[in-house]
């Protein structure tokens, strides 16, 4: 159950990183970073220092990041978006390097614990016994994935996006206000990564490092899923997460990051644009 729990996390990391390429075509650096900075707010400061209950922390701390997003959106990336693909890569890495400077000075380095909404309670199917924490993630991050696949399906919301998304040119001729839509974006990509946050330190723990594997776990499920494909990226992100509790019970947890490195060097060898990712032919 952890495994599925985690590939949800994975998931919703992946989605967010996928939205932003779609839509602004920069892979961005920070997206872990933004995921620490978030769930340092929600329970070190809010709910820890501040006492305010964990949801109410976890809203505002999710509001907070939205906010940083389109901020980062509207700023940065607006003066950034004519330019080569490598200054917005590095601006984004600036922006990395920032928020773990900023976390690591007002927090400090040392690592933190969070039980999570739920504590430690248990919920025992027969004689096993399975933290009720894992069936919350596992609930409300297929949820989200769900809702997120019917927004972008269905509404104009997310007509709009996709039509941004393959063309911000023929967007903007057509009087989509573009830049609102790709803060929107970045926002909405920011507040995934927040979610899954909220639900994978119960799993672990919290120090400023976490974005980096978190990260790191999300890059390897769009690679895996395809760039281009927002169920590629669920599906990677699923699959780690169940080869990861796979590979944790054959050669033990010391080797579990090692499992999406041997994922993406196959999917690289045998499928390079990803599981569900598009095939690029060229004519000779």
């Amino acid at each position: 159950m952890s495994s599925i729990a985690f590939g949800g996390v994975y998931s919703l990391v992946a989605l967010g990183i996928v939205f932003i390429w779609r839509t602004a075509k920069v892979l961005n650096f920070a997206h872990g970073h933004l995921l620490t900075l978030g769930v340092y707010l929600a329970v070190v400061w809010l709910y820890q220092k501040l006492r305010w209950p964990i949801w109410a922390a976890t809203l505002a701390s999710l509001t907070l990041l939205a906010l940083i997003g389109v901020a980062f959106s509207r700023t940065v990336f607006e003066r950034l978006r004519k330019q080569p693909m490598l200054s917005k890569v590095v601006a984004t890495m600036g922006l990395g390097l920032i928020i773990i400077n900023v976390i690591i000075l007002v927090f400090g380095p040392s690592p933190r614990a969070f039980t999570g909404f739920l504590g430690r309670q248990m919920l025992h199917i027969g004689r096993i016994g399975i933290l009720a924490e894992h069936f919350l993630a596992l609930g409300v991050t297929a949820f989200i994935l769900l809702l997120m696949g019917l927004l972008f399906r269905y509404t104009m919301i997310g007509k709009v996006i996709r039509a941004v998304a393959f063309s911000r040119e023929v967007g903007g001729l057509m009087g989509v206000p573009v830049p609102r839509y790709l803060a929107g974006a970045f926002a909405g990509a920011v507040v995934l990564a927040g979610v899954a946050g909220m639900f994978i330190v119960p799993i672990t723990f919290l120090d400023f490092t976490l974005g980096d594997t978190v990260g790191y776990k999300g890059f390897a499920a769009v690679v895996v899923g395809g760039f281009e494909s927002i169920p590629g990226a669920i599906l990677g992100g699923y699959l780690i997460g169940v080869l990861e509790g796979i590979g944790t019970l054959v050669v033990g947890s010391h080797y579990r990051d090692a499992v999406a490195a041997a994922l993406i060097l196959l999917v690289l060898l045998v499928r390079p644009g990803g599981l569900l990712g598009a095939r690029e032919e060229e004519r000779i």
